[in-house]
């Protein structure tokens, strides 16, 4: 029979038998330390995430821990808005009341839920320890300012940034298992915003790109003096022949800086019209959302009009030069 004898300064367990459970090492170290895991995960993917779905994910979470009865919980939602403003619901049922007519956009939201658990064990002394659990879901959302210099007028405020990111605090990694798997299964349930074709080959090939930019310039900023010098050879000056040599080599090595800066303003400016996570909470994050997307629209539109009248000037000139000279004698 497993038994524990408390020592006299409360500081130390004996254990009598060696074959203790793993589940029971668990709650002892916790009763012990006090120090729980941490299990962080980063969702990159996008999301719309309304007030409903955070409603999905506070029943989930209940419903998975309600057959282990836990000895207490704790919700708390706290919503802040674009402004500074913002707000804590100590209760669900408070957050689901709350006022959405707010013409201010959400910035951050996020979810707490706090819990105690006695896990089944084998030891009948370890069996009445209760584990502390702690699930924290963040979503945050970003619209870039109006006075965003880094960005050319006509594009600002096509885009924002955001992210869901959860914490899982935990004493029984089974359990943080469940759990995760349970916010897991919450965040397929979501409307997902998918970025157009072309941009999603882009992101693929990112560091191809980097790498092909960086060769091809220092290749053709040697190709190019090389073949400069050997045209020339005659009429430059060994001085000279040596100068822009020692320059495009130069050039050559100095192409990765180069490259590495134009292909991050590249990459960072299509990001900002890639989709990412967003919250629709409040009126005017949906007013927000149906802006965002005419002008999305009336972009995606002007850009096929700008790319459609290049290609068709450029066929026109092709068949204008051929019938030029089809007209026109020689």
């Amino acid at each position: 029979m497993n038994s524990i004898i408390e020592g006299d300064d409360r500081k130390s367990l004996i254990i009598s038998d060696e074959q203790i459970p793993f589940d029971a090492y668990q709650a002892i170290y916790h009763k012990l330390t006090g120090r729980v895991e941490k299990l962080n995960r980063l969702y990159k993917d996008a999301y719309v995430i309304t007030k409903d779905d955070i409603k999905q994910l506070h029943l989930r979470l209940h419903q998975l821990v309600r057959p282990w009865k836990p000895r207490g919980s704790r919700v708390q939602i706290s919503h802040s808005l674009k402004e500074g403003h913002g707000a804590v619901y100590s209760s669900m049922d408070k957050f689901d009341i709350c006022d959405v007519s707010n013409t201010a956009c959400s910035q951050d939201l996020t979810y707490e839920f706090d819990f105690l658990l006695v896990v089944p064990n084998d030891v009948k002394e370890a069996q009445d320890i209760a584990q502390r659990y702690k699930v924290e879901v963040n979503i945050r959302q970003q619209f870039p300012d109006n006075d965003d210099v880094r960005l050319p007028y006509f594009i600002r405020q096509l885009g924002h940034i955001g992210s869901t990111s959860t914490k899982i605090e935990y004493a029984d990694y089974a359990v943080a298992q469940s759990i995760d798997a349970c916010i897991s299964g919450w965040i397929d349930t979501l409307k997902s915003k998918r970025p157009p074709w072309v941009v999603r080959q882009l992101f693929n090939i990112e560091g191809i790109v980097d790498t092909f930019l960086d060769s091809a310039v220092r290749s053709i900023s040697i190709a190019a003096g090389a073949a400069y010098i050997a045209v020339n050879l005659e009429s430059i000056s060994p001085t000279r022949a040596i100068s822009l040599a020692l320059f495009c080599i130069a050039l050559g090595f100095f192409s990765f800086t180069i490259v590495s800066t134009l292909t991050e303003l590249l990459y960072g400016l299509l990001r900002r019209f890639a989709p990412s996570t967003s919250l629709v909470i409040t009126r005017g994050d949906q007013n927000k959302a149906d802006e965002l997307y005419k002008k999305r629209k009336s972009f995606t539109a002007l850009m096929s009009v700008i790319f459609v009248s290049i290609i068709v000037a450029f066929i026109v000139n092709i068949f204008a030069a051929f019938i030029y000279d089809a007209i026109v004698p020689k």
